[in-house]
């Protein structure tokens, strides 16, 4: 294998261990911290309010999405630029943190300059305290490790040995790290751009709607209908507020595509599509 290749292999390898353990707050900075506290406290009165996990998502995200998403800049070509926090939702996994994450190691950073009050650290310590009970990971982790207590006390009860690889996992710090690697995995959605830009939101609106027509777990109602609210949401309020920014500041071409991905597909998208006889995401 020649040099060059053999050098951009491991710079792709650098590149792909970059991204696998990333965490969102080494992607960009973080929002100041009097922004956190005050979102912090929405987000989390919005968590202890709805107990349906399908609605209770769809009221965070109305929050994150007004809050976290930032003006147009001069130099952008598109929209949607989104800020970071100490805390917030992802659908997918971002280094260990995946669904409703808090993070503490920040949170600690910032707690130990001098120029927090004392009412602030309080209320950050309140906020503290229910996350660590209520983040999706630490919910994952506490529920990995009894699982994995479980299954060594019963190989033990029934007189067989351990595995050889057992004795490396009797250390705390390898222990969580087994619990943190075999839990790591616990949401599969992803967003096909393909098919946004397709059908359009409406579209997806449409075929969400025939999902549901022919589902027959009354269950399942409110996750149709939470989905339904958040692309309402989301193209009546961001997008078309986007929409408006876009036109201000004389971003008449962005402002005419925000437009058309509420509505309609975008036609050379959609023909491109027809013409490769699919779409391929």
């Amino acid at each position: 294998m020649r040099l060059v290749d053999q050098e951009k292999i491991k710079e792709f390898k650098r590149l792909e261990d970059a991204v696998v353990t990333m965490t969102p707050h080494q992607v960009k900075p973080l929002r100041s911290p009097a922004q956190e506290l005050e979102l912090g406290k929405k987000v989390t009165k919005a968590f202890q309010k709805e107990k349906n996990p399908f609605r209770r998502e769809l009221a965070i995200q109305k929050i994150l999405l007004k809050e976290r998403l930032e003006p147009i800049r001069d130099d952008d070509l598109f929209a949607g630029r989104f800020g970071d926090g100490f805390f917030g939702y992802l659908p997918e996994i971002a280094g260990s943190y995946v669904g409703f994450y808090f993070m503490e190691p920040c949170l600690d950073q910032y707690l130990n300059s001098d120029t927090v009050s004392e009412l602030e650290r309080k209320e950050w310590e309140e906020l503290r305290k229910f996350w660590r009970e209520n983040a999706t990971h630490k919910l994952a982790y506490r529920q990995a490790w009894a699982e994995i207590v479980s299954l060594k006390n019963k190989i033990s009860a029934q007189g067989d040995d351990l595995p050889e690889h057992w004795q490396l996992a009797q250390t705390t710090s390898a222990w969580m790290w087994f619990v943190k690697e075999t839990t790591n995995r616990v949401a599969g959605p992803y967003l096909n751009i393909g098919l946004l830009l397709a059908k359009g939101i409406n579209g997806l609106k449409e075929l969400i709607k025939d999902v549901y027509a022919v589902n027959t777990d009354p269950n399942i109602y409110l996750y149709y209908e939470s989905a339904l609210a958040l692309l309402d949401f989301f193209s009546d309020k961001i997008i078309a507020s986007y929409e408006e920014e876009a036109d201000t500041k004389g971003k008449h071409l962005l402002s005419a595509a925000l437009a058309r991905i509420k509505k309609d597909p975008l036609l050379i998208y959609t023909r491109l599509c027809n013409w490769r006889g699919s779409i391929w995401w």
